[in-house]
């Protein structure tokens, strides 16, 4: 009887180790969370941008050759399917179908393909010749149809898929018009010379921004002023004794 009262007090003891210890995880694993890959349990992690590349995609267009820097370690997705459908030539015959002052865009390739989810990274600019994928509903919605923008518009980063830079042709760029179409596309790999035309681009982008922050932030602070100034004018006057 002795030895089973004996077995039972060691598995009690064994117990109550084993909670104790189970606490005690418990309690460290809600100090230090497990990484999820996602920032704020609100989405994917956004990493912050290489800029590494090592293909061109060449757009040859009625109007001249647009060559386009590809960002497949950033923006791996779109920048995938960029590169597929520049290698298997399926631009060919696509069109622009808009044309203003601050983008143009193409029309989707022939063949049917799944809409890309919205991809993303820190540093990367909306600035002038950035290329990115159009979208139609929502911003995992977008397919083939790429735009390329001629002024710099900061808002698009936020909604749109920038997948790279124009590094060559950018006089081209200026030029198109809806008359313009894709006669060929291909692939070539990068040369010292597409790593400087990005850097300068990206340089350019950087200026363009600050300056338009500074812009946004006097228009904002003379709109409070004004709009202060009419409150303060709207007030009663002194009273009539």
């Amino acid at each position: 009887m002795k030895k089973y009262m004996s077995l039972i007090v060691i598995i009690a003891v064994l117990a109550v180790v084993a909670v104790f210890n189970s606490v005690i995880n418990t309690s460290k694993e809600e100090e230090h969370p497990a990484e999820t890959g996602h920032s704020h349990d609100s989405g994917p992690k956004v990493l912050d941008a290489t800029l590494i590349f090592n293909k061109v995609m060449v757009l040859e267009t009625t109007s001249g050759n647009v060559e386009i820097a590809i960002l497949k370690k950033d923006i791996p997705k779109a920048s995938s399917r960029m590169l597929y459908l520049a290698k298997k030539d399926l631009f060919k015959d696509t069109r622009v179908i808009k044309a203003n002052d601050w983008h143009v865009q193409f029309a989707e390739v022939s063949e049917d393909m799944n809409p890309l989810p919205l991809e993303q990274a820190n540093n990367l600019l909306s600035c002038n010749y950035a290329v990115g994928l159009a979208h139609k509903k929502s911003v995992d919605s977008g397919t083939t149809s790429i735009f390329i923008i001629r002024e710099p518009s900061f808002s698009v980063i936020n909604s749109y898929t920038i997948f790279g830079y124009v590094v060559k042709g950018q006089d081209v760029v200026k030029d198109l018009t809806e008359d313009d179409s894709i006669v060929a596309s291909s692939v070539r790999a990068k040369t010292p010379e597409d790593d400087k035309a990005l850097v300068d681009i990206m340089k350019q982008g950087n200026l363009d921004h600050g300056l338009a922050t500074q812009f946004e932030m006097k228009a904002t602070a003379e709109f409070q002023m004004e709009a202060a100034k009419k409150m303060s004018d709207a007030l009663p006057g002194e009273l009539d004794r």
